[in-house]
């Protein structure tokens, strides 16, 4: 991952350090890099599914409020209906149109929002809602004489309320659409597809709805000036010269913005595999002895026929061997500056420590152990499946409430053959990674060891598809 960091960081360079329209020239290379590379394209998925995530749920507060304005509109309706009509015949707001009917209208309509991508930073409010919400605004300006004070003070109240929560969602989706690195990297794709741009997209009958003609409309307009300036000789005037210098620095921000975010998730994805690897090598170096000592007294005091239930007053965990492993893990990680859950009450199958504190980088942990007991193939892939198996159940509960993208799999060789992954196994977003922590004692290792070491196909780690047949990746 450090070297992909590198390599990243080499190519959003080469972008920036070009002039003018060579930006557009060096941009299809880092786009094309970043969607052939699994892992970062697989950090963009996730950086695009936030984006549309935030924009469903802009999307969901503007049909609330939509609502909200309807009841408003049916419980004043007469008052709004005369208001209107004074607004009309006003100079004043000689500018507004139609009456509360059509504003009606309005409301019922399907709340929709422009399409994903574009060329340009979100500068207004993309709803339909906005257009309502102005006449509503412009006919409450209106206070003529004869309207009753205290009605009108209460339903300008009430607008109010609905329109101060309009106003800060709209604030959250245009920071999000300006700053955000999802809709970045979907303006970055769309100029580099556009140096080379695809087949003329015809407008048809104005499509479902205006909107769509216009978007459609200013695609292929914007698809064919970015080629031309793009072009040798593409600048012809001063209006290309100002449409170059604007195209130029969106550009540049969506890939600063990008690039941050995506070497950061990097970073964080990054410091947790050194954070469980680094903890591998101290069980194995350090912590060996302690840790089969510790594995023997749980075994001796959790053994068959000696299982009992937790009294109030033992510790966090029971005694069980894993249960202390786990516990162990744990502690290091809140010596690392990471704050984990242990064995908590986040879904119905409890992860052995889940960290929620990174966001979208969330670490989750699982921990096994194994002794000589299992030293047959079969019995070795029956206890990763099953482990595998617990991973991905939990994960998809875990997925209901909190963005978890990482789970390890740590299994503690007691004795018994090694096992010896292939790698982490990646499906939907989500990236699994074993981990063997050798505790074995010295005379069954090397030369001495007493099985081979067994090879575990990274699939094994994989859900099965639904034929059965395990997922590839």
């Amino acid at each position: 991952m450090r070297e992909l960091s590198a390599l990243l960081e080499r190519q959003v360079r080469y972008v920036l350090d070009q002039p003018r329209e060579r930006v557009f020239i060096s941009l299809p290379r880092l786009v094309c890099f970043v969607e052939e590379e699994s892992r970062l394209n697989a950090v963009a998925r996730e950086m695009v599914e936030s984006h549309v995530r935030a924009r469903d749920a802009y999307l969901a507060t503007c049909r609330e409020i939509g609502s909200e304005l309807r009841a408003l509109l049916d419980e004043h309706g007469w008052f709004v209906d005369r208001m209107a009509r004074v607004a009309e015949s006003s100079r004043v707001f000689r500018e507004t149109k139609g009456d509360a009917e059509q504003l009606r209208a309005d409301l019922d309509r399907e709340v929709a929002l422009s399409p994903l991508g574009g060329f340009f930073e979100p500068l207004s409010d993309p709803c339909t809602l906005g257009r309502a919400i102005g006449r509503f605004r412009s006919w409450l300006q209106w206070d003529p004489d004869e309207v009753e004070d205290e009605r009108h003070a209460d339903l300008v109240d009430q607008f109010n309320v609905i329109e101060s929560r309009r106003d800060r969602a709209l604030a959250e989706h245009l920071v999000d659409g300006r700053t955000a690195a999802g809709p970045a990297w979907l303006r970055l794709r769309t100029y580099a597809r556009s140096v080379a741009p695809p087949p003329y997209e015809p407008y048809g009958d104005a499509g479902p709805s205006t909107d769509h003609f216009l978007a459609v409309y200013f695609k292929n307009q914007h698809e064919g000036d970015v080629a031309r300036l793009a072009s040798p000789q593409g600048v012809r005037d001063e209006n290309d010269r100002q449409l170059l210098q604007l195209f130029v620095r969106q550009v540049r921000r969506d890939v600063r913005a990008f690039s941050e975010e995506m070497l950061t998730r990097i970073g964080l994805r990054l410091s947790h595999l050194t954070l469980m690897r680094r903890f591998k090598t101290r069980c194995e170096t350090y912590d060996k002895q302690e840790l089969r000592n510790l594995v023997r007294s749980a075994q001796e005091s959790w053994g068959k026929g000696k299982k009992k239930e937790r009294s109030a007053d033992e510790d966090v965990l029971p005694g069980k061997p894993e249960d202390r492993l786990t516990l162990r893990i744990a502690r290091y990680l809140f010596d690392q500056g990471l704050t984990p859950l242990i064995d908590a009450a986040i879904v119905d199958l409890r992860p052995d420590i889940v960290d929620l504190s990174t966001g979208p980088i969330s670490l989750y942990v699982e921990a096994k152990w194994y002794d000589d007991s299992k030293k047959t193939l079969h019995a070795l892939r029956t206890m990763v499946g099953a482990a595998a198996r617990q991973v991905w159940e939990t994960w998809v509960g875990l997925d209901g409430q909190h963005e978890v993208r990482e789970a390890y799999l740590v299994f503690f060789r007691l004795s018994g053959p090694l096992l010896a992954f292939e790698g982490p196994f990646s499906h939907a977003g989500r990236v699994l990674h074993p981990v063997v922590i050798d505790l074995a004692p010295a005379p069954e290792k090397g030369s001495k060891a007493k099985y081979d070491p067994i090879s575990m196909a990274k699939e094994v780690l994989g859900p099965k598809d639904a034929s059965g047949a395990q997922k590839e990746k």
